[in-house]
């Protein structure tokens, strides 16, 4: 490269390091001009990181002498000034190291010196070669075969991978010579045919031109998804990128087959579940402008935008758009910003809106839509409520019946109990004494398959005891009922129906969760038993019966949030029956059938019932009419952490408006302890959003210095969804 430029230039870089800021570097005479969004090899400490560079000055701001940037591993920037900025405002918003936000804007591999963005197009069909293949092919190797062959034509790499066929098992294809990759070309396919509900929202939406926020409440099956797909249509026409969010890879999964119909065109996936390769990828196809609309979790708001039209969250309403680890952020409240930082059109749509949502709404800040009819004419179903006081069977007889005639019909019913394992207590009736965890504050929840007693907090794993370890008494007994323990009792009460279960730890195979989604929907299990995957996007239209098992734990919680939370789950579990000509019918089993606030939801609906809550929160001055951020803290000795959150007590009290905030604890979090860390919270809450970000930003660089002095492991969490 030749000499651009006589006077020093200094850069600033972002580095994945736990502190809120930049470091500056010397830019070398020999290299190009300097752009903000470049890749950068960097010396740091005694070592080397990668960096990417987010600001150039002509001085040295500092004291200290600085070394030089070492190496510039792209020509071009990685990053655009429309996501530099958003993450600028990420970082300062959720007062999070912005190093660490710019590692979420890259594919692991470029998180390394040796990671390259790939030049050049990323193949994006296969076919069979024409050579003659090896005698001997793995298995996987086999069903690539199998695909190929079908179509002469070759297959386009997004059926590929809903077909679970990885990048090693093509690019070992690709070496031995039987499978040639070229660009597979995709046709517009004809926008799709909207009612005139859904036709008169999109067109609303398409009459606002650049950044505004669209929330479409609609109700379950009223065909959310085919508006979702006439914009990404109409962002396809427009040359332009768009982005479906989805809270659950399930969801990302299932969505495939039918958007890819309605939409047609390059479309990438992007979930945690993807390994490194598959994520660079989708990342660079996302990059280079090859991918033209995307489906995705959390992490796909972070690919590398060249073009974005429109931003796109399904199911709006989801905690899983909470990060709970790490950097703490919003997905859906991110999704906004990114709107906003280039200017189009963000949709979110919810059958039951976020109180945070609907008071956006209340205050003009979104523009408010709603489909009130299921497609295809589909009834609303029945909700009947059933008092389990009394009975000590887990499903009641009434409900019982109901199932049995629901398999007489042979149609398919779904148990849902949002509670996982076989038991959640293992007890001797003898001396009283339960399992709990050796490292946490928890009892372990007794397993059945395999057979084992699990922290669902720190996931140590223990065998059952046969006996008591107190008193040697044999009479341990497991209390209540987990999903493991529904389905045992399911199956001996019908054993001719198909049963399977859903949760989490049924489904840990790659793919093996996409598979039983679509069997469920080929009909070809009768009987679901599933925790809170199976509750929100899912199109099963020979479901006629959902029933709730326990109602009363999310009824009684303690958390202000958890009516919010029962209503959205009683609305999206409810919405999964009676969505084709079938009709639908819920059932509630509940200790307290009389509770008024269950007759409320079920009465007036969401909406009415959301409305209320929000009256409450704001007489109540809790979120979203407050704001409020937690400083999470744990350590070994319990005196460490309450004296690090005292002194953050301590600095919130010097600061100039500390009268305008409020400062509860240090309290006690939902589990005191975890892996021998006592736990302990503050939490800080404003009227006014600047107000508490002010605070923050004056309390935040020090409780680095303030960990360092107590040795405790500290987290912010701003806007939080739940109880530490």
């Amino acid at each position: 490269m030749g000499l651009k430029y006589q006077k020093e230039i200094y850069v600033q870089v972002a580095l994945s390091v736990p502190r809120a800021q930049l470091f500056y570097y010397i830019w070398p005479k020999q290299f190009e001009t300097p752009q903000t969004g470049l890749r950068v090899r960097v010396p740091f400490a005694r070592g080397e990181r990668v960096g990417v560079v987010l600001g150039i000055s002509n001085e040295n701001p500092t004291e200290f002498k600085l070394k030089a940037v070492a190496e510039v591993l792209e020509q071009h920037p990685v990053l655009s000034e429309h996501m530099l900025s958003f993450v600028r405002w990420a970082a300062a918003y959720y007062h999070h190291p912005i190093g660490d936000v710019v590692q979420h804007c890259l594919p692991p591999a470029l998180r390394r010196i040796t990671g390259r963005v790939p030049e050049g197009g990323i193949p994006t069909g296969y076919r069979l070669s024409g050579q003659d293949r090896p005698k001997r092919l793995s298995t996987a190797a086999q069903r690539l075969y199998g695909l190929l062959k079908k179509d002469p034509k070759g297959c386009e790499h997004s059926v590929l991978e809903t077909q679970h066929i990885q990048m090693r098992t093509l690019d070992s294809a690709l070496k031995q010579g039987w499978v040639e990759a070229f660009e597979f070309k995709k046709s517009l396919p004809n926008p799709p045919k909207l009612t005139p509900e859904q036709q008169t929202v999109f067109d609303r939406i398409r009459s606002q031109k650049g950044f505004k926020v669209h929330c479409i409440e609609g109700v379950t099956g009223s065909g959310k998804t085919y508006i979702y797909a006439a914009m990404i249509h109409d962002c396809l026409k427009r040359k332009q990128q768009a982005v479906l969010l989805v809270p659950e890879i399930g969801l990302t999964e299932q969505n495939l087959n039918h958007l890819d119909q309605l939409c047609g065109a390059q479309r990438v996936c992007m979930h945690s579940a993807l390994n490194e390769q598959e994520r660079l990828r989708a990342w660079t196809q996302v990059f280079s402008g090859q991918a033209e609309w995307v489906v995705g979790t959390r992490s796909a708001l972070f690919a590398s935008w060249k073009n974005l039209g429109c931003v796109i969250v399904d199911e709006a309403h989801d905690a899983a758009y909470k990060q709970q680890s790490g950097w703490r952020y919003s997905a859906r409240d991110c999704a906004v910003m990114l709107g906003k930082f280039f200017d189009v059109p963000v949709i979110l749509g919810t059958a039951t809106p976020s109180l945070e949502s609907l008071f956006n709404v209340q205050m003009d800040r979104y523009q408010h839509y709603r489909l009130t009819s299921r497609y295809a004419g589909a009834a609303v179903p029945v909700v009947r409520r059933i008092d389990m006081r009394g009975q000590k069977a887990p499903i009641a007889p009434a409900v019982c019946q109901a199932i049995e005639a629901r398999l007489k019909d042979q149609t398919q019913v779904l148990v849902f109990i949002n509670r996982r394992g076989f038991s959640p207590v293992l007890y001797c009736a003898d001396c009283q004494w339960v399992c709990n965890c050796h490292r946490c504050d928890a009892k372990c929840v007794q397993h059945q398959r395999p057979q084992r007693m699990v922290c669902h907090q720190c996931g140590q794993v223990r065998s059952v005891p046969s006996v008591c370890p107190e008193c040697q008494s044999d009479k341990l007994l497991p209390l209540g009922f987990g999903a493991q323990r529904i389905e045992d009792w399911l199956i001996e009460r019908f054993p001719e129906a198909r049963t399977i279960r859903v949760d989490r730890d049924s489904m840990r195979q790659k793919g093996q969760l996409s598979k039983t989604l679509s069997a469920i929907q080929r009909g070809e299990y009768d009987l679901i038993i599933g925790t809170q995957m199976l509750a929100k996007g899912h199109h099963w239209p020979q479901l006629t019966l959902v029933v709730m098992v326990d109602a009363d734990g999310a009824l009684y919680s303690p958390d202000f949030r958890s009516m919010e939370r029962f209503a959205q789950l009683f609305v999206q579990v409810s919405g999964r029956a009676g969505r084709a000509k079938h009709p639908g019918e819920v059932l509630i089993q509940t200790h307290w059938p009389q509770d008024v606030r269950l007759e409320h939801l079920i009465q007036k609906g969401y909406r009415d019932f959301a409305l209320e809550l929000l009256k409450g929160r704001d007489a109540s001055r809790l979120p979203p009419t407050m704001f409020m951020a937690y400083v999470v803290a744990s350590g070994r000795q319990i005196t460490s952490v309450e004296r690090f959150l005292g002194a953050v007590q301590a600095s919130i009290k010097a600061c100039v408006n500390a009268q305008q905030v409020e400062v509860w604890g240090p309290m006690p979090t939902w589990v005191k302890q975890v892996e021998h860390q006592h736990r302990l919270y503050l939490m800080i809450s404003a009227q006014h959003r600047p107000v508490l970000h002010q605070i923050l930003r004056h309390v935040v660089p020090k409780l680095y210095d303030f960990n360092i002095k107590h040795k405790v492991k500290w987290h912010l969490d701003v806007d939080p969804i739940e109880i530490p």
